[in-house]
């Protein structure tokens, strides 16, 4: 059997240091061993979801996954088994809630598809908890702190865009501004993890769909100077979804904007917008990017 470069990549062991890890040669074997302790019922589940997932790795979807994610600039060290999104979330919901000892096992292991697994069965419970009115708060809390907690596994655009709305939006919303400010502004916003400022502006999706736009705009303000793209292309997602909900705002913040903005965060927020102001918004920055060049050219 031939295997790509994914399946070749080392595993993340308790011992070892990723310099050193050892190389697979097969699907089974991509299956490290826990790394925390899980009693014999967890364990049993763990080995479910092994046998689960090995019946839905395809290798020639690999290196096409590996192209779509960008693992080679974002996810060294990720091993992929191919499997489809839509696979996950059936398994997901074959294998029903996961506890947290089992989810934390999921999120520290190196093969993609089982912290998407993992985040997927999150995301469920955490829904399943917002619409059923026998179940406290606590357990939404308690989802969410865990999911902060967890966010060195979630290293991925694919990762972060199918549970930060979902369950960080969901979560902030609902709370006061003082919670919402330190999660947001003061640990997500402000991280040197560009999946944790992804994060902070995709949860922005579940506000600006229920048209509270605030904390939209003040990231993406912040997020122009960030150095990330894939931090400017979710902010041109989400400003896209903004002009859908307020179109005269979204047009005073690309007045004000557009001509600093980053060209993926720029391309993707105007998507939508009619060719006349595309026109006009495209001068805007040509006119800044002529003045710029003519300072460089007087300044040597």
């Amino acid at each position: 059997m031939v295997f790509t470069r994914a399946q070749k990549r080392t595993l993340d062991s308790p011992e070892e240091p990723p310099s050193k890890r050892k190389p697979t040669t097969n699907f089974p074997s991509l299956f490290e061993p826990p790394k925390t302790h899980l009693d014999s019922t967890d364990l049993l589940k763990n080995t479910e979801i092994n046998k689960l997932l090995l019946e839905k790795a395809n290798i020639n979807n690999v290196q096409q996954l590996e192209r779509y994610l960008r693992v080679e600039k974002y996810g060294k060290g990720d091993m992929l088994l191919g499997a489809r999104v839509p696979d996950i979330r059936k398994i997901s919901t074959l294998i029903g809630e996961l506890n947290f000892n089992v989810l934390r096992e999921l999120l520290q292991s190196s093969i993609h598809e089982k912290r998407l697994l993992a985040l997927v069965n999150l995301v469920t419970q955490y829904q399943k908890n917002q619409v059923d009115p026998n179940l406290n708060t606590t357990n939404k809390d308690n989802i969410f702190k865990f999911y902060m907690e967890m966010r060195e596994g979630i290293d991925n655009w694919d990762l972060v865009d199918t549970s930060a709305s979902q369950i960080v939006g969901v979560h902030l919303y609902n709370k006061n501004e003082d919670f919402k400010k330190k999660w947001i502004y003061e640990t997500l916003a402000v991280s040197p993890r560009l999946w944790d400022r992804r994060i902070a502006i995709v949860a922005t999706r579940y506000f600006v769909a229920r048209k509270k736009f605030d904390d939209t705009l003040k990231l993406a303000e912040m997020f122009i100077e960030d150095s990330e793209e894939l931090v400017h292309k979710a902010t041109g997602w989400v400003l896209r979804e903004y002009g859908d909900q307020d179109m005269s705002g979204f047009y005073q913040f690309l007045n004000k904007n557009a001509a600093r903005m980053p060209r993926i965060m720029y391309d993707q927020s105007t998507r939508k917008i009619p060719e006349t102001m595309k026109s006009k918004y495209r001068k805007m920055r040509l006119e800044k990017a002529n003045k710029e060049k003519k300072h460089e050219n007087s300044s040597t």
